[in-house]
C-alpha cells in the first residue's frame, strides 16, 4: 500500500525511487499530479501551470519529483499524444516566473532541469546505445554497455570581495 508520508515540507523521496512498486502506487494515488513536458516546455492553461491528475496524462516517461502536502508530483516527458491536452499552451521556465508562487518555483526548476537532461541525453556517451529511464527518472541506463548516467549538478558560488574597510571591491 502507498504511504506518502505527506508533511508540510516537500520531500523528494530519493530513497524510494528504486522501489518500482512504491513509485507505481504514488502515480496511482488520487492526489498525484503530473506536469507534462513537450521537449523542454511545459503545459499551462488559463495562465496557470497545468498539474494534471496522473490518470489523465498521455503516455510518456514518468519522473518522480517528490511528495508534498498536496500529494505526489511527477513530470512527464516524451509524451506522444499531446493533442489530448486541449486548451494547453507550452512555455519555458522564464515565462513561468509571473505565473507561480515561490513554493512552486522550486518544483518547476527541478522538473525543468530533469527535462533538459532527458531531452539532451538520449544516447549513451560511452557506446551510443539508447538510454532507458530508471529509478523514477533520475538515472538513465544503457542496456548495451551497462553504464548509468546521472543528472549534472553545477555548483554556483556568489561572493563579495571587500577591502579592510568593508567596501566592495568586486
Amino acid at each position: 500500500m502507498y504511504t506518502g508520508g505527506i508533511s508540510e515540507v516537500f520531500d523528494r523521496y530519493g530513497a524510494r525511487r528504486t522501489d518500482e512498486a512504491w513509485v507505481e502506487e504514488a502515480w496511482n494515488d488520487p492526489a498525484a499530479r503530473a506536469l507534462v513536458f513537450a521537449g523542454t516546455r511545459f503545459a499551462v492553461a488559463d495562465r496557470q501551470v497545468s498539474w494534471i491528475p496522473s490518470g489523465q496524462t498521455p503516455d510518456g516517461v514518468r519522473v518522480l519529483l517528490g511528495v508534498g502536502p498536496e500529494g505526489p508530483r511527477f513530470a512527464l516527458f516524451g509524451a506522444r499524444d499531446l493533442a489530448s491536452m486541449p486548451g494547453s499552451a507550452w512555455i519555458g521556465l522564464r515565462e513561468a516566473f509571473g505565473l507561480v508562487e515561490a513554493e512552486e518555483l522550486g518544483l518547476l526548476v527541478q522538473a525543468m532541469g530533469l527535462a533538459e537532461w532527458h531531452f539532451s541525453y538520449r544516447h549513451c556517451p560511452n557506446c551510443g546505445g539508447a538510454l532507458q529511464s530508471r529509478q523514477a527518472g533520475h538515472v538513465l541506463h544503457c542496456p548495451d554497455c551497462g553504464r548509468d548516467q546521472f543528472p549534472r549538478t553545477d555548483p554556483a558560488v556568489i561572493m563579495l570581495i571587500t577591502d579592510e574597510d568593508d567596501r566592495a571591491l568586486l
